[in-house]
């Protein structure tokens, strides 16, 4: 009893964390986090009122099953996508609509498989999939990753760097390493060079554990 109330606490501390995280921070954080959170809050606290011996432990077991892991599935997401892994990208993704479905996942695919047109040298077959949301309603979440991923594809790198500093602020780009990756790259495309090396020294440790052991051509490799 005693360890399912700690369990309990400990993860309605969790959940409400990662609620607030998210309303606070949406171009970072999927909005899909608040109703997810607010659901094992829900169940938490039927669990608490009805079945406190179990409460703590079914709740923990809601936690890791609904936002623990598809967290660190995020973030996988984020090295494969990284290393232009695009099919283990869209198999993971395949999983997560399940643990994670309050997100935009047919957007996100459409950034995916854009990027890996692009990759693979069909431009038109990217342009075309990004034509529709050439008019984002915002700049929060997968608007802001498609937003990126137009300009991107047009090679308006100066419009990008602009919006960077513009419309997210330096916080935001540098607690996200692919708005990071993306930002460096409009530095470098739009002659802002002295400032891209600093940025990239100034910011390595949080580049490096998405995109493993950075030297210096494997750095180029990544913004190309």
């Amino acid at each position: 009893m005693e360890l399912s109330y700690v369990l309990t606490w400990v993860v309605v501390a969790n959940c409400v964390f990662t609620a607030v995280q998210a309303y606070l921070n949406p171009v970072i954080n999927s909005k899909g986090w608040i109703p997810i959170s607010l659901l094992v809050l829900a169940v938490t606290a039927l669990l608490y009122l009805f079945q406190p011996a179990i409460a703590g432990f079914v709740a923990l077991g809601l936690m890791l099953l609904f936002i623990v892991l598809p967290s660190r599935l995020f973030h996988r997401i984020n090295r494969l996508r990284a290393n232009d892994e695009f099919e283990q990208v869209l198999v993971i993704g395949k999983v997560m609509r399940w643990l994670h479905p309050f997100y935009n996942w047919q957007q996100w695919a459409d950034n995916v498989n854009a990027s890996r047109y692009e990759y693979l040298g069909q431009i038109e077959k990217a342009n075309q999939l990004l034509e529709k949301y050439r008019s984002p309603k915002d700049f929060t979440g997968q608007h802001t990753a498609m937003h990126i991923e137009l300009n991107r594809s047009d090679g308006d790198w100066q419009h990008l760097k602009e919006w960077f500093e513009q419309e997210i602020n330096p916080e935001q780009t540098v607690t996200n390493p692919l708005h990071l990756l993306h930002y460096l790259r409009a530095l470098g495309e739009t002659g802002a060079l002295n400032e891209m090396v600093h940025y990239f020294n100034e910011h390595l440790t949080i580049i490096a554990p998405y995109f493993g052991n950075l030297d210096t051509p494997r750095f180029l490799r990544l913004l190309h």
